[in-house]
């Protein structure tokens, strides 16, 4: 195809210097290269970035997205594991990548959260391509069992009886879960705890020293199953299809838990939107797929089928949520 567009391109300007187009013929011919050069893409091997480490429920989905888009593409997809500064690393490589579509990010909630906290985070708004959500990771409350509560309300009375008698755990700073983790400890005075990653927050409260988190499924899906922990609430504006017998905060009569912990993709800034509406289909095709919905599920994420349009809404609303509450010091209640 490459060769077709020099050719066109070669051929237009052999005419268009003889004079032997003119008008709405010689209009069409000029703007043949912008039809034909989007289908150039993609023209090598793709480099799909992540701020998470190998293993992860961010990092199976990075990885099955790379299987997928490899097949559906025709080029290599591979994934790059790029750690550091919460996220701000991997964000900021792709924000300088050239804006061809080759470069690729999978970030999750709390890149909004990053410009003022991290110097070298990018302004995903500015910086960054929104191309779509591509799944939602559900956070829930998850208390240690041997601790007498079952729902929000007993979970909260406990809590204002003896506040410090009891803790929060969160694996990592500036994520979703430590804002909600924030927010909890500060309404009720209780002392919130810091872990190396949400694993460390699980062995903790196995352990007796932290008593609740607010964790993804799969961080503390076995232990659950073997009534070491409980699982009393789940944040987002509905149930969780992966627990839906368990109630929202929202449904247990408590707000300011609704916001959802996503996970999209990104490309560099400026780049074209035909590439862009490209990746955007890919990924439908990606996620619409019954097996990976499956294998999804096994991993605690839901597949969330996306637009760059409502992806870029996403943003604007998550940025202007927690920046206000950042600067205002908010802490919307828990509990009344």
């Amino acid at each position: 195809m490459a060769g077709w567009s020099v050719f066109i391109h070669l051929l237009a300007g052999l005419l268009l210097a003889g004079g032997l187009m003119q008008g709405a013929g010689a209009e069409a011919l000029a703007v043949a290269p912008l039809l034909t050069g989007p289908s150039g893409y993609p023209a090598r091997s793709i480099d799909l970035v992540i701020p998470f480490p190998p293993g992860g429920a961010q990092d199976v989905l990075a990885q099955l997205l790379a299987e997928r888009l490899t097949r559906q593409m025709d080029v290599p997809v591979t994934v790059s594991n790029r750690l550091g500064a919460n996220g701000a690393v991997a964000s900021e490589a792709v924000a300088r990548a050239a804006a061809d579509g080759h470069v690729l990010l999978l970030q999750q909630a709390s890149l909004a959260l990053q410009p003022g906290r991290e110097p070298r985070a990018p302004d995903p708004a500015r910086d960054l391509t929104p191309v779509g959500r591509v799944a939602i990771a559900p956070l829930f409350l998850v208390i240690d069992a041997r601790i007498p509560a079952h729902t929000v309300a007993e979970w909260l009375a406990l809590l204002r009886s003896r506040p410090q008698a009891y803790s929060y755990g969160y694996g990592t700073a500036g994520s979703l879960a430590w804002l909600y983790t924030d927010r909890a400890s500060r309404q009720g005075d209780v002392p919130q705890l810091a872990a190396k990653g949400e694993a460390a927050v699980v062995q903790d409260m196995l352990a007796g020293r932290i008593s609740a988190c607010f964790c993804a499924l799969p961080s503390v899906q076995a232990q659950v199953r073997s009534g070491k922990l409980r699982v009393i609430a789940a944040t987002g504006e509905a149930r969780s299809a992966l627990l839906p017998a368990v109630p929202t905060f929202r449904e247990s009569g408590y707000d300011g838990y609704t916001a959802e912990q996503w996970l999209g993709l990104f490309a560099p800034p400026r780049t074209p939107q035909a590439i862009v509406q490209r990746l955007a289909s890919e990924l439908r095709r990606t996620l619409t797929s019954a097996d990976v919905r499956e294998r999804l599920a096994v991993a605690g994420l839901v597949p969330l089928v996306d637009t760059p349009q409502s992806f870029a809404a996403t943003l604007h609303d998550d940025a202007s949520r927690w920046h206000r509450t950042a600067r205002l010091g908010e802490t919307p209640a828990l509990a009344e």
